[in-house]
């Protein structure tokens, strides 16, 4: 074989390794997955589903949890006078998945007692995304300050609970037993004639402003004309 048909067949066999090792090219930063599933039916059901759903966690509806709804009575803050009683009612739902039966109870957990029962049964039987109006009886304090009490659930069975994100806040009562002062509350009659009078209190005088200082709340004059 002559110089010149070796080279020839050498270049052939280069041109022909070179053409069978040839990778088809791909988009820079594809990923096989995503390539097979967009390219190939058989990858669909099982690469493509795999690399593109993501997982989300849902966590688990807990089993004993509340929810508050409202202040049925006595709003927090609300002024009691010291020593008086009053019944403080909840409105609760039950977030749970367990149904309330009766052998669970309302206890108190922390905070002043205000001289209410250790724990309350539950009135009636609540299913979950039902509401139970859940009520104490409370004194208030002799002291004069602000006072609260907490409370929590308790299940048949012994486990605690309450409301909130974690199903462990407590509901609470919430008093003061601190008077409130009103000041400078005079009312002008402007339109008694001859006369224009201030009423302060118990007190009638001229038509000037007074300064009044009450642990009571005005009560408006019953003057003739007043208006």
């Amino acid at each position: 074989m002559s110089k010149r048909a070796s080279i020839i067949m050498f270049s052939v066999m280069v041109i022909l390794l070179a053409a069978f090792s040839v990778v088809p090219a791909k988009a820079a930063g594809s990923n096989p997955w995503n390539y097979n599933c967009w390219n190939s039916g058989d990858w669909t059901q099982c690469n493509c589903n795999w690399y593109s759903c993501p997982t989300y966690y849902v966590p688990p509806q807990p089993a004993l949890c509340a929810s508050f709804v409202s202040d049925v009575t006595v709003q927090d803050g609300s002024y009691m006078t010291p020593g008086s009683t009053f019944t403080k009612t909840w409105r609760i739902k039950n977030n749970g998945t367990t149904t309330w039966n009766t052998g669970y109870k309302l206890f108190f957990s922390s905070g002043s007692q205000m001289s209410g029962p250790s724990w309350v049964a539950l009135p009636h039987i609540v299913a979950p995304g039902q509401t139970v109006d859940l009520s104490v009886n409370l004194t208030a304090p002799s002291g004069s300050g602000t006072y609260r009490s907490n409370w929590k659930l308790q299940s048949d069975s012994g486990a605690t609970f309450g409301v909130g994100s974690n199903c462990q806040v407590p509901i609470w009562a919430e008093i003061t037993t601190k008077q409130p002062v009103y000041n400078n509350c005079c009312y002008s009659n402007c339109n008694y004639y001859p006369y224009n009078y201030n009423y302060c209190g118990t007190t009638w005088s001229a038509p000037s402003w007074q300064n009044w200082s009450t642990t009571q709340a005005p009560a408006y004059p019953t003057w003739p004309g007043w208006k």
